[in-house]
């Protein structure tokens, strides 16, 4: 039945999650869509096509492999501008820096309990 007005915990192994674990996983959305959009921005602005600068930007951040258009697989990001290719290299260690913080916060011992 549809229920408007029902209200529904997210749970985890069956237990409600504290609202500090949803807060901190907003935040990491937050954050990892904001650093997606400005140097989706910055790298469209140095290329013509923009389907190329989303699946170059999608592709280096979240290390997926080969993007679409003009670094598609059967391309390189070879034609690219230097200020983009700059730009990717800081996505990939920014990326690495979110998986470690991730890992890094899941070890934690207070995560546990």
């Amino acid at each position: 039945m549809i229920s408007p007005n029902r209200v529904v915990s997210i749970k985890y192994e069956h237990k409600p999650l504290d609202s500090k674990v949803k807060k901190g996983v907003a935040n990491y959305f937050i954050v990892y869509i904001g650093i997606f959009t400005v140097l989706l921005l910055v790298v469209s602005m140095t290329t013509d096509d923009f389907l190329t600068a989303f699946s170059a930007v999608a592709a280096t951040f979240n290390n997926i492999g080969p993007g679409l258009g003009k670094v598609g697989p059967a391309f390189s990001f070879a034609d690219m501008t230097d200020v983009s290719k700059i730009f990717f290299k800081l996505l990939e260690c920014l990326q690495e820096d979110f998986e470690l913080f991730l890992c890094l916060y899941c070890l934690h011992r207070k995560h546990g309990k």
